[in-house]
């Protein structure tokens, strides 16, 4: 079962995250599988007490070292990077500036997963603002989000709040918000940041959303890693191929991983 040949994925959460039991050897077995030739591992971590998506400065240098035993237990399999999955909250820059300067991470990305100090998988988040009204509030937070006093090298899975939005219009387009959108993509262009294209939806859809990946692209933004952003070993590299297949229409030629900091690349016409 050999079907994805050189697949790169960096965004998959373990049993170091709140959300997830998953043993990280269960991953890399099944990455293994298919034939991929890159995995990251990126548990998440929440250095605030605001949420439960809480790892202790302590844990993350174990959890380093765990996945850097494995990176070598099966070097000549695959190769395994280290990364962790930082929630913004304003305020917390020292806590996290601490943690990104660890030996042992390849890579940090940096994601919005809250408005303010309430997250948007709240029950009733939405009931109080307009499909629109939440779009810029949302684009709003994800700009302040760029401007964290630690380094980072992903933005993670722009747009991913439409994920959970109970109007009929469940996606968020870049004709949604150009000026915003605009200015969050110039920002990760001029500062070298890499743009994830998360695949957790459906296959045909991914965050940000096409037209929005079309124009990081007409921008002149040429670094895209690729996430499954998968929980449970069964949805590692899910929907990669189709995420491929448009990144190619688009135009992009590489896909982007960390080592040390440092961004390899891997041809996807080797995909």
């Amino acid at each position: 079962m050999y079907w994805l040949v050189n697949m790169v994925d960096i965004h998959n959460h373990t049993k170091y995250s709140f959300d997830s039991k998953e043993e990280p050897e269960n991953l890399i077995n099944a990455a293994i599988k298919y034939g991929g030739k890159v995995l990251g591992i990126s548990d998440h971590l929440n250095l605030t007490d605001l949420s439960n998506m809480n790892c202790v400065l302590e844990d993350v240098k174990t959890y380093c070292e765990n996945i850097k035993k494995l990176s070598f237990d099966y070097k000549n399999q695959i190769k395994i990077v280290c990364g962790l999955e930082f929630n913004y909250f304003k305020g917390q820059d020292k806590k996290y500036k601490k943690v990104s300067q660890l030996n042992g991470l390849d890579y940090i990305i940096n994601s919005v997963h809250y408005i303010g100090d309430t997250t948007f998988y709240k029950p009733g988040f939405f009931d109080s603002y307009s499909r629109k009204e939440i779009i810029d509030v949302y684009l709003d937070e994800v700009i302040k989000s760029l401007h964290v006093n630690y380094d980072f090298q992903i933005l993670g899975h722009l747009g991913q709040i439409s994920k959970l939005f109970p109007y009929d219009d469940k996606l968020i387009r870049y004709e949604d918000s150009p000026k915003k959108i605009d200015t969050i993509l110039n920002f990760i262009i001029k500062n070298d940041i890499c743009l994830e294209c998360n695949t957790n939806y459906d296959g045909k859809t991914f965050f940000p959303h096409q037209s929005i990946l079309r124009r990081y692209y007409e921008l002149g933004g040429k670094f895209i890693s690729l996430g499954s952003d998968a929980h449970i070993a069964n949805k590692v590299y899910k929907y990669n191929k189709e995420a491929v297949t448009t990144l190619k229409e688009i135009g992009f030629k590489k896909l982007t991983y960390f080592s040390k900091k440092n961004k390899m690349f891997v041809e996807m016409e080797n995909i």
